[in-house]
């Protein structure tokens, strides 16, 4: 905090005032830490370049006009600079916890300058990348044209800020919307990517082969692979947002997928790979459909200060709650007080959703159980955050599924969003205002034994590292492992009925 303070009381411009910002922000290193700035500026050259095996390579290309650069030429320089370099200045603005993750998406942003979190904006009109062809041969350079939209930063000379309308704005956004909703929702909004694109795109990467029959298309994604003699399900889960989709058509619709997979399939893939979260009571809810008696969920650690208690304490006076949000609004007041009085940081973990950390196994309103029950694989990857983190968690905390893929962010708790603009610096914000907390000791590689998600994410048990033989292959090899994985669970499943037997 005093560097940054140093920094921006030294004579700087506007520019430099929000890279402070950014800087500072994104040392915490803090997956629900996010910031946007006040600027549509964009500037992007038509081309993705994605990291393999520690080396930059041409991922796609948007511009059919853009002649002799082809997929999977390896990028070695931008405008002179080796491309991690210059990757690497973009991660000062983009710390997120996993340090995989956050050069994912720096990554991304070496061709995709937003200045709503990228305060610098290029500034030529061209830049020349330096490539070495996959085909093979030496090394050559190419220009192209940075795109540019929307406004820069423009300069202002203020002189000074109305303290009052500054505190009215922030009163304006204490919204008591749903006590509930605050404390379930853990939507990872900070990836500042078109979605779909990046994040949350609805259909798979990978190829499902010949033998795929699609079923769905939405709200999810699903069909069924015919492989060595096997039926197995697959299922894309994109996103657990109510802002994406439509949660509740979406659960009745899985009603009637889940049915259908338990009736005709050997094992099921759910792709929840790039998955930004959403809703943790839909979290919980899809879950509940692979299971088979009531299970734990886990809970979150509230950070227990007044604003938290006069938040709560406002809802239970102002609305008309039906008696279970009542309930489970006073076990956060109770909660919030017994951590105050006792100098606790945070609560005691609380149920996710409800009033009960035990859910129930998933009943139709006509009263009928329905559950998946046989073999599942679970798709995770570094883009899997918030949401993503919770359900894969939940099933391997329950032991009901496998995880394949590469551990997820890390985003384990509910943001606090401040969308008006914020004081001088009018820029807007997000924070962590609560902790996942699992049920389930787990020791994570480099960080220990541990109840958190924050930071260090869900490990896979079969941990598949994208390559660049992969990319080159159309996710082949991926496709290959992956299918192995499924295969050795239904064998393993038939293994275990006949020693039962």
């Amino acid at each position: 905090s005093k560097d940054f303070l140093a920094a921006i009381e030294s004579d700087i411009s506007d520019v430099e005032f929000y890279a402070e910002i950014g800087k500072y922000l994104s040392s915490f290193n803090d997956a629900h830490v996010g910031f946007s700035f006040p600027s549509t500026a964009i500037s992007t050259i038509h081309l993705e370049i994605r990291e393999f095996d520690n080396k930059f390579y041409i991922y796609d290309i948007f511009d059919p006009s853009i002649e002799n650069i082809h997929i999977g030429d390896e990028v070695l320089e931008m405008d002179g600079t080796p491309t991690a370099e210059t990757r690497d200045e973009l991660l000062l603005y983009l710390g997120k916890g996993n340090e995989f993750t956050s050069k994912r998406i720096a990554t991304r942003y070496l061709t995709y300058r937003r200045q709503e979190v990228l305060p610098f904006q290029p500034n030529a009109e061209e830049i020349t990348l330096r490539l070495k062809p996959q085909s093979g041969g030496e090394p050559y350079d190419a220009t192209l044209k940075w795109h540019k939209s929307g406004y820069e930063f423009a300069e202002f000379n203020d002189p000074g800020i109305d303290l009052e309308s500054n505190k009215a704005l922030r009163m304006a956004n204490n919204d008591t919307a749903n006590a509930i909703s605050r404390y379930s929702t853990f939507m990872y909004t900070n990836y500042n990517l078109e979605p779909e694109y990046f994040i949350g795109y609805t259909t798979p990467i990978l190829p499902l082969g010949a033998t795929f029959v699609e079923r769905k298309t939405a709200p999810y994604y699903s069909g069924v692979i015919q492989e060595e003699g096997k039926r197995i399900g697959f299922l894309r889960i994109h996103t657990y947002s109510r802002s994406m989709i439509d949660l509740n058509k979406a659960l009745d619709e899985m009603e009637e997928e889940i049915s259908y997979f338990e009736e005709t399939t050997d094992a099921l893939i759910i792709d929840q790979t790039a998955n930004p979260g959403g809703d943790g009571c839909h979290v919980i809810n899809m879950a509940s459909l692979f299971m088979d008696k009531p299970f734990k969920a886990g809970g979150h650690r509230i950070r227990a200060n007044r604003t938290q208690l006069n938040y709560v304490e406002k809802m239970l006076q102002e609305n008309d709650l039906s008696p279970e949000n009542e309930k489970a609004v006073i076990i956060i007041i109770d909660k919030i007080r017994e951590a105050m009085a006792t100098g606790e940081l945070l609560t005691e973990p609380l149920p996710l959703c409800g009033f009960s950390d035990t859910y129930d196994p998933y009943i139709t309103w006509e009263g009928k159980q329905i559950n998946y029950t046989k073999p599942v694989l679970v798709l995770i990857d570094e883009l899997s955050a918030s949401g993503g983190d919770l359900f894969p968690a939940i099933m391997q905390d329950n032991n009901r599924a496998t995880l394949f893929g590469h551990r997820t962010v890390g985003a384990g708790g509910a943001v606090e969003g401040f969308e008006q603009r914020i004081g001088y610096s009018e820029i807007t914000f997000r924070y962590t205002i609560g902790m996942l907390w699992r049920d389930v000791l787990v020791d994570i590689p480099g960080f220990g034994e541990t109840n958190y998600l924050e930071n260090t994410g869900v490990w896979p048990e079969i941990e598949y590292k994208i390559t660049y033989d992969d990319f080159m292959s159309d996710f082949q090899f991926y496709r290959d492992a992956m299918i192995e994985a499924v295969l050795s669970l239904i064998d393993n499943k038939v293994k275990n009925e006949e020693g039962d037997e």
